[in-house]
């Protein structure tokens, strides 16, 4: 096929304009060797391990909590009870945006949070009458967790009434929030004892990652699923994306304690916290590093992630009712974490040099 001169060179000129157009785009590359181990232990040191010491510590509060609050049951003693409950789930809302190794390998991401919870599976498990917590433990991830504690707890106010069903509500309260403690204590130290070195080592013979683009590729592609769950299964699915617009508020993260948007702002705190390698952008982390290689692209993403947090708190509380009421604003802070979740998965994962994995929970 032929084609005429002038065809030819306006062609040349486009690609002269987009060449210069990613002149300021610099190529993807591995980092130094000494700039992504500083990298990558600032993040588990500074992000990873704190959050998880912050959980060991919460979910022992909430324990305490829950049996001070079964031997003595006042007022003020469940008001303790439901602030420890939450501050222990908020925490896990941060853990789970880099729920990997251990977590994953143990199955303690499940055992800590699963949801939704299954009220008919925890009443079936209360008619069994075995409250223990040496039971508790061979049983699966329906009726252990975060998540059951807050059922119990909040599902009506059988927990604040003085009857043989309060009572046996507290004894399973206590082994499922013992049971978390435990858990919890086994996530810190794993990542505490092996972990933590088998991150930070990555490519050398110690460890089993056998580059550090291996190391950095699973850290970012368990946030790209954590954003995505919490685009589709925390945010569309309650209000009813799956069911022709009807809004489903019991399918919420949280509909017994009404705490969902607070733990989704956890889960974004969490989110600029692995970017940033702390509270705070660090010299070396990944936001630094994106920033050196795609300006517009970090300016991108720091903009969204703060229109994201804006928009989310501007959801009008309780959420049940605002997802009742179709509030706009829920649909605004929908279509801003699809936003973010596509920059991060696609513009973020490729100048990473990062392939994105999929796993069997993708578009809950």
């Amino acid at each position: 096929m032929r084609y005429p001169l002038k065809s030819i060179l306006s062609l040349s000129l486009i690609f002269i304009m987009l060449a210069c157009n990613q002149s300021s785009v610099k190529t993807p590359k591995e980092q130094p060797l000494e700039n992504r181990q500083l990298m990558l232990d600032q993040v588990a040191s500074k992000v990873i391990l704190p959050t998880l010491e912050a959980l060991h510590l919460h979910t022992q509060s909430l324990a305490a909590k829950a049996t001070s609050y079964c031997q003595n049951p006042t007022p003020l003693a469940f008001e303790a009870l439901g602030q420890a409950w939450f501050k222990a789930t908020e925490s896990w809302s941060k853990v789970d945006m880099f729920a990997f190794g251990p977590l994953m390998e143990e199955r303690l991401d499940g055992y800590l949070g699963y949801w939704p919870v299954r009220a008919d599976r925890v009443e079936a498990y209360l008619a069994k009458g075995d409250f223990s917590k040496e039971t508790l433990r061979t049983q699966g991830v329906l009726v252990r967790g975060l998540y059951v504690a807050e059922y119990l707890i909040f599902a009506g106010d059988t927990l604040q009434t003085a009857t043989d069903e309060r009572d046996h509500r507290c004894q399973l309260l206590e082994s499922v929030t013992l049971v978390a403690a435990e858990d919890a204590s086994r996530a810190l130290t794993l990542w505490k004892d092996s972990y933590y070195l088998n991150l930070v080592q990555a490519g050398q013979a110690n460890s089993t990652f056998r580059r550090q683009h291996e190391a950095l590729s699973l850290m970012l592609n368990e946030l790209f699923h954590s954003l995505l769950n919490l685009e589709s299964k925390r945010i569309a699915m309650p209000m009813g994306k799956r069911h022709e617009g009807t809004p489903q508020p019991e399918s919420q993260e949280s509909p017994f304690a009404e705490q969902s948007l607070p733990l989704m702002l956890a889960s974004l705190q969490a989110t600029r916290e692995l970017l940033f390698a702390g509270p705070t952008q660090q010299t070396y982390s990944l936001a630094s590093e994106l920033e050196s290689l795609d300006q517009g692209l970090y300016q991108d993403v720091l903009n969204q992630l703060n229109h994201t947090e804006e928009l989310l708190k501007k959801i009008p509380s309780p959420y049940t009712n605002a997802l009742l009421q179709k509030a706009p604003e829920v649909e605004e802070a929908f279509l801003a974490i699809k936003e973010l979740h596509r920059l991060l998965i696609v513009d973020v994962a490729n100048r990473f040099n990062v392939t994105p994995t999929f796993s069997d929970n993708d578009g809950d």
